[in-house]
């Protein structure tokens, strides 16, 4: 196994972990051996190999050849050794490599061996060539060598490409080749390594994350800096670890050629070899080849399709080289080329560099007078990241607050569209802050908007509160068309908790709706639009669907995007499919085409669901995968929580369950009770007693039922939960909800489904199929058919589950439904299956049995899966009627 990748990328990282994971005594031989570039001795590597596996044979007994080759090659092994040694002789290369071979056969044969080389690339010759000798015959062998090299050898080193070349072409030869990570990965790596310290910002992370180029090694040791400069205050220099290795590269250039990379360094990391040779006045030809050779040593790439095709291999590579210059020097050559740049007739297309060259040769006016055009240019494009970073680098050359106030909106609306939505609320409260010292009350009442909505996304409690705040002491100071947007946002943001109360009251303070601005008049109908959603109301919420589709032309993409996935996710209960589906695909084309960030995660939570309640299993694992890739406590995560772990019944895949509902998340969930969150809590209670772990999920379920004020069509699974799992003295409660549900045709299904789980369970064999038949039917009606298998189950139509399941790739529940004979429980099982039978609790079972609670859990949870059961009341039928027969 060769690794391959550049210096820093993780490669003998890769290495540690596998061997911390491979576990070492009787079953393994493991041995690590190192390369060195200015200590090389024949089989330097291989000798240190059999340094340490020499010891774990019996010398005298291996046949005289392979005693040899030991003995040629680590005679040390043989100082101490108490055995006949025979005379030295040495082997010429076939006969040593046959003997070495036949060495590792004896010791594979003893037990499996794993070999490791670091920094292949330095090896010798003699080396490599045993490498080759051994891949062509090691097939029978109980033998792993995995070894590390960089890639950029490959290109300075003829000798060394032809041995790898060789190597890759034999079949027992794989190769991994480590590649940069994306930025977030790296943010995620410095994250990580945060962990136990104070934090950062959000731009120091994003500067480590773009200065690493995806390179870990060079993120950590930035963030080592970042901390130490933190601790003793002094200057961000570049890590000498980082810099040792880029001058190593630096050192097989020329003076001249050192020359051309420095002035290249200044333009930036991308250049133009043209604007280049103009700025040094000379002749482009003659900077090629001294670029070329930079190409040939990895300290540049070429980039086809950019302006000049050229830029720096890593942005740190650029740094060192640039920070060698005299500061006085590389100021005079910034303002030469902004100069240069602003005679060239193409000067408009070269607003970045502009900008660039003016912030280093430090003329503040045409920095921020080029960095605001230039940031302007890259939201109009899409690059928000790109505008985020000029902006951020753009603030300091504002010498008003007026102008700081607007560039930090800018940057908060940047950092919105990519869902950075803290750093976006750090912006914003710069703002506001300066607006409100200014008196400038209706531009502070737009950001108190948006400062809500981002502080939603991270699941601030105190954001609404905020508001109020606000509203209480600033409304009287706004213009009508700012309070009438802080009220309806007001409203809106109740509707989201259920408290239609408030949102009455909102609303009345706010102007007729045909009067209000697109942004507002969105919050308005958002609110008007939960509320019918609440309700059950299908007409009304038609009728507000439609004067959505009035005011979308008007709305910015973000705010559009934002007016369709609301009413994806208000309708998704209220059997107006055609509607839902059209406004997720509207949402999902403007999303992809702009890129939104938190925004698109939302999405694809309401499309997970959206597609589970119609049995669209493989779109719903899609969906809410992307939302899993960025575990937190937002909207979009809540959504998954909800979905997740009954998708993994139906898959059967439980780690998608415990993906869903991670710990921290169902923590903040206990505390908040709102209807999303008892949503999530009630479902992770379902995916637990289906696993025969009732004792840890009850109390969830039973939090979430007593939480409740009023039941809507989407508190169906959370009734049927409670239905099937909660003590059967505490079922009156649940019925009541059910049966007082809203309007909605699916709440009526769910209230049959929940009336025949508890006749189940109450022994009423008639009344709990009449109630699963007519749940089945109203479920079919609504194309809901995992409901609808649910309730033919219930029915005792298996067959008819059987086949809806099997249309829908339910694999969990065909699994189910198909179990093992009922003879092949254990005789724990069939003891733990007899006395719930008898009706005793799981605590009488661990004392009868002399057991743990647990471990009757975990009995329970088997039988249950082999009986195809859910509930103690189906165990004790079926069970009985087994014993009988």
């Amino acid at each position: 196994m060769l690794v391959s990748g550049e210096p820093g990328i993780g490669k003998s990282r890769l290495l540690s972990r596998f061997r911390q994971l491979t576990p070492t005594g009787r079953s393994r031989n493991i041995a690590v051996a190192d390369c060195l570039p200015y200590a090389q001795r024949p089989f330097g590597a291989i000798r240190s190999l059999l340094g340490v596996l020499v010891p774990t044979v019996s010398l005298d007994e291996l046949p005289p050849p392979l005693r040899r080759a030991l003995i040629q090659l680590v005679p040390e092994c043989f100082e101490t050794a108490r055995i006949a040694t025979p005379t030295p002789v040495v082997l010429e290369k076939e006969d040593l490599f046959s003997a070495l071979l036949g060495f590792l056969a004896a010791v594979c044969a003893k037990r499996a061996t794993l070999l490791f080389i670091e920094d292949l690339h330095w090896a010798d010759t003699s080396t490599l060539d045993f490498l080759r000798f051994v891949a062509a015959r090691m097939d029978n062998l109980r033998l792993m060598l995995a070894a590390t090299y960089r890639t950029e050898q490959l290109l300075s080193d003829r000798i060394f490409a032809q041995s790898i070349g060789s190597l890759e072409r034999e079949t027992t030869v794989r190769r991994i080749d480590l590649i940069p990570l994306t930025p977030a990965e790296i943010e995620s790596v410095i994250i990580d390594a945060l962990e136990g310290q104070a934090p950062i910002s959000h731009d120091a992370i994003a500067s480590i994350a773009k200065r690493s180029d995806g390179n870990p090694f060079y993120a950590e040791e930035l963030l080592k800096t970042t901390l130490e400069r933190r601790r003793s205050h002094t200057a961000n220099a570049l890590p000498l670890t980082i810099r040792t290795t880029i001058l190593e590269r630096l050192g097989a250039l020329d003076a001249e050629e050192r020359d051309v990379l420095s002035h290249a360094a200044v333009l930036g990391y991308h250049f133009d070899p043209a604007v280049l040779a103009d700025v040094i006045e000379r002749d482009r030809t003659s900077v090629l080849p001294a670029l070329r050779k930079a190409v040939r040593h990895d300290l540049l790439i070429e980039q086809p399709g950019t302006r000049g095709g050229l830029r720096f291999r890593h942005w740190l590579t650029r740094e060192t080289i640039y920070d060698a210059m005299l500061a006085v020097d590389a100021r005079a050559l910034h303002q030469r080329i902004l100069s240069h740049l602003e005679g060239r007739p193409d000067s408009r297309d070269r607003i970045i560099e502009l900008a660039y060259h003016a912030s280093q040769c430090g003329d503040a006016q045409k920095a921020l007078a080029y960095g605001e055009q230039a940031a302007e240019n890259a939201l109009a494009m899409r690059a928000i990241g790109e505008a985020s970073e000029i902006i951020t680098k753009t603030l300091p050359f504002a010498a008003d607050d007026a102008r700081r106030a607007h560039l930090q909106e800018r940057l908060a609306e940047a950092y919105r569209l990519q869902g950075k939505s803290r750093a976006a609320i750090d912006a914003l409260e710069r703002a506001m802050e300066i607006r409100l010292v200014r008196n400038e009350y209706d531009d502070a009442a737009g950001l108190m908007h948006q400062l809500v909505a981002e502080r939603v996304n991270v699941g601030d409690d105190d954001a609404f509160a905020s508001l109020e705040r606000f509203l209480s002491v600033h409304a009287e100071r706004l213009t009508p068309p700012l309070r009438d947007r802080l009220f309806a946002f007001a409203a809106r943001y109740a509707s989201a908790n259920n408290d239609f109360t408030r949102v009455r009251t909102y609303l009345t303070k706010v102007s007729p709706l045909e009067t209000l601005e697109p942004a507002t008049r969105l919050s308005f109908l958002i609110a008007q639009m939960n509320e019918c959603a609440y309700e059950g109301n299908a007409p009304a919420w038609r009728a507000v669907a439609e004067n959505f589709a009035d005011l979308l032309p008007h709305l910015t993409p973000f705010l559009r995007t934002i007016a369709n996935y609301t009413i994806a996710q208000t309708g998704i209960h209220l059997d107006v499919r055609s509607e839902v589906d059209r406004a997720i695909e509207a949402a999902n084309r403007t999303t992809e085409e702009w890129g939104f960030g938190s925004l698109g995660l939302f999405g694809a939570g309401v499309e997970a669901v959206h597609a589970f309640q119609y049995g669209e299993l493989v779109r719903a694992r899609d969906r809410l995968e992307r939302v899993l890739e960025k575990p937190g406590s937002g909207p979009a995560n809540g959504l998954a929580a909800q979905v997740g772990p009954y998708l993994a019944l139906a898959l059967g895949d439980d780690q998608l369950a415990l993906r869903a509902f991670h710990e921290p998340l169902f923590a903040a969930a206990r505390s908040n009770r709102d209807i999303s969150s008892l949503l999530a809590l009630s479902a992770r209670a379902a995916w637990l007693c289906s696993k025969g772990r009732p004792f840890e999920a009850v109390g969830d379920l039973r939090l979430a039922v007593n939480s409740l004020t009023r039941t809507t069509a989407e508190c169906g699974p959370l009734l049927a939960a409670a239905a099937r799992y909660l003590q059967i003295d505490e079922l009156s409660a649940v019925r009541a909800f059910a049966e007082e549900h809203d309007a909605a045709a699916a709440s009526a299904a769910n209230a049959h489904l929940v009336e025949a789980i508890i006749a189940q369970r109450r022994g009423s064999h008639r009344q709990s199929v009449e109630e699963a038949r007519s749940a089945a039917t109203s479920y079919r009606h609504l194309s809901w058919p995992l409901y609808e298998a649910e309730a033919l189950e219930l029915a005792g139509d298996i067959h008819g589950a059987r086949a809806i399941y099997r249309i829908c790739g339910a694999a969990g529940h065909l699994a189910r439904l198909s179990p093992e004979p009922s003879d092949s429980l254990s005789a724990r099982e069939i003891e733990v299956a007899s006395l719930v039978t008898d009706g005793l609790t799981n605590a009488a079972i661990a004392a009868a049995l002399m057991i743990g609670e647990k471990t009757v859990e975990k009995h329970l949870g088997s039988v249950y899966r082999k009986l195809a059961v859910r509930s103690r009341a189906g165990l004790a039928a079926k069970f009985s009627k087994r014993s009988a027969g």
